[in-house]
């Protein structure tokens, strides 16, 4: 399987840094964009960092680069993920120690395409994954956040119970989506400096017309965090 890939990671209007990382393959994007046609096996997530103006960029890499190395030398499945996340999250608790760094942590949020066709969707925090199918938008993934756990819509949406950097109740979902996209679909990740700027039926009205549209509405509409997203069109073979 082919997929178009569009990656765009932006500091924003407010922010004097960038603390979000989108990953595409073994690629790393930060303060910038990317453009290609890309063969499975291939991982695309987005990690959103938190922390402090050094604390959430080192978490947000430290993940992504751990992440990279993971899938060069490992099988990926659900199990082996879960193993591996938790391994990670003491990994990012012991280097925000060193540091001396509190509240250092990281969400991450993506899809693994594998060689077979299988893809595999996983979650930790609140960056999000959209399927866009037939101009219909959908969220696949589920918030890790307090407005959604307890459907409080007076929660601020920024406050989440789970990502790497917990020391308690760290958790990852895994769950596979090979049944849930076809051909000619569009899937979007993106942290939540995209759509907690943008309501989904913008996302939905802007999407097909890629990348640059949508990064132009969110700082448009006041570019309050960080803004960084992939979006992934699956390409038939045969096209």
């Amino acid at each position: 399987m082919k997929l178009k890939i569009e990656a765009v990671s932006d500091v924003g209007v407010v922010r004097s840094n960038n603390e979000d990382i989108a990953i595409v393959g073994e690629k790393k994007i930060r303060d910038k964009a990317l453009s290609c046609e890309c063969r499975t096996p291939l991982l695309i997530a987005v990690a959103d960092g938190m922390g402090g103006y050094e604390g959430g960029e080192i978490a947000s890499e430290l993940v992504a680069d751990q992440l990279i190395d993971f899938c060069d030398e490992a099988d990926f499945s659900a199990d082996s993920f879960k193993v591996w996340a938790s391994v990670t999250n003491d990994v990012v608790l012991a280097r925000a120690k060193s540091l001396g760094f509190n509240d250092m942590g990281t969400t991450l949020t993506g899809i693994h395409f594998g060689e077979d066709g299988n893809a595999l969707m996983f979650n930790i925090g609140d960056s999000r994954v959209y399927r866009l199918r037939d101009g219909i938008l959908r969220q696949l993934t589920t918030d890790h956040s307090m407005k959604e756990l307890t459907k409080n819509p007076d929660y601020p949406s920024n406050i989440i119970y789970n990502c790497f950097g917990l020391e308690r109740d760290f958790f990852a979902d895994v769950k596979d989506v090979t049944d849930m996209l076809l051909p000619d679909d569009t899937v979007l990740v993106c942290s939540d400096g995209l759509s907690d700027m943008l309501p989904d039926d913008e996302i939905e009205s802007l999407l097909p017309s890629g990348a640059e549209a949508l990064l132009s509405a969110a700082n448009n509409a006041g570019g309050e965090d960080n803004i960084t997203f992939i979006i992934a069109t699956l390409l038939d073979d045969n096209n």
